[in-house]
C-alpha cells in the first residue's frame, strides 16, 4: 500500500534477494550416506528443483506487483537481461541473478542461490525516495524504511508468512469478492509470473 499510496512516487526500479545457503560441499562418507536417501525436492529437477522455481519465483512475484503499480493495474511484457545461472551436477540452478526489463520502462534486479546467505533485503527506488525492506520474505521485522523514516506495519501479526495469504484470501471470500484486490495477485498474474520463470530459466 505504501507504494501504490505514491509514497514514494512512481515506482522506477528495485533490486531484491533471497538465498540460503543449503548446498554444502560433501566429504566421501557423506556422499556415500546421501545414495540411500531419497534426494531432496530442492535438487530434484523433475520436481521443478532449482533456486529459480523455489526461491526465485517470491523475486519476480514481487517485481510483477511493483512493475504493475508503475503502469496503474497493467503491464507489458518482461525481458530477462544480464542473466548468470549456476547449475549443480545435475544440471539444477544452484544460483541464479537477472534484470528483469518492464514494458514500462521498470526494472528489477533479482538474485537467488542455493549455495549463499544472500539475505532477503529488498529496495525500491521511485521518483520522491526509496523504501528498503531487510526481511522480505519471512516476515520477520515489524516495519520497513521508507525515504529515511521507519514506518512500522499495523497488520496481524502470524507466526507464519503464509498466514498472511489465508487470512487475505479468507477476508475477500467473506466479503464475496470473486478477484483479489488491487494489486495482489490475479490468475493472469500469476500465468505471466510463470512466463517470466520460464524466460530466466531458459536465458
Amino acid at each position: 500500500n505504501t507504494v501504490k499510496n505514491g509514497s514514494i512516487g512512481e515506482p522506477m526500479e528495485m533490486e531484491t534477494s533471497f538465498g540460503c545457503k543449503i548446498l554444502e560441499k560433501a566429504g566421501p562418507f557423506k556422499k556415500v550416506m546421501n545414495q540411500f536417501k531419497k534426494e531432496p525436492r530442492q535438487f530434484n529437477k523433475s520436481l521443478g528443483g532449482g533456486s529459480i522455481l523455489d526461491l526465485g519465483c517470491y523475486l519476480t512475484s514481487l517485481s510483477l506487483i511493483i512493475a504493475k503499480i508503475k503502469s496503474n493495474h497493467e503491464v507489458d511484457a518482461v525481458m530477462p537481461e544480464k542473466t548468470r545461472i549456476d547449475y549443480a551436477s545435475k544440471k539444477v540452478d544452484v544460483e541464479a541473478q537477472t534484470e528483469l526489463l518492464f514494458g514500462n520502462g521498470f526494472k528489477s534486479r533479482i538474485h537467488t542461490s542455493f549455495q549463499r546467505d544472500l539475505g532477503q533485503r529488498t529496495t525500491i527506488v521511485g521518483s520522491k525516495g526509496k523504501m528498503v525492506i531487510a526481511n522480505t520474505w519471512s516476515c520477520e521485522c515489524d516495519g520497513f524504511s521508507c525515504k529515511g523514516n521507519y514506518l512500522k506495519m499495523k497488520n496481524t501479526t502470524f507466526d507464519n508468512p503464509y498466514s498472511y495469504q489465508i487470512f487475505n484470501i479468507s477476508n475477500w471470500l467473506m466479503q464475496g469478492l470473486k478477484k483479489p484486490q488491487y494489486p495482489s495477485f490475479t490468475l493472469a498474474d500469476s500465468l505471466d509470473n510463470m512466463r517470466i520463470l520460464d524466460k530466466w530459466r531458459s536465458s
